[in-house]
């Protein structure tokens, strides 16, 4: 994360490595190789450190 004086932001690259990541824990999820439980804690890990910036 960036973090500024008033706020903290996530920085671009991140975003753009988790938004592969979870594009292929979604296909993962399609072909039947990881459960749906799998996959939502993934996103759900996501969100919270998301949340944990003021993006």
């Amino acid at each position: 994360m960036v973090v500024f004086p008033m706020h903290r932001r996530v920085k671009s690259r991140k975003v753009v490595q988790a938004t592969r990541r979870l594009g292929e824990r979604y296909r993962e999820w399609q072909e039947g190789l990881i459960s749906f439980a799998e996959f939502d804690a993934s996103v759900q890990g996501w969100i919270n450190h998301v949340r944990f910036a003021d993006t």
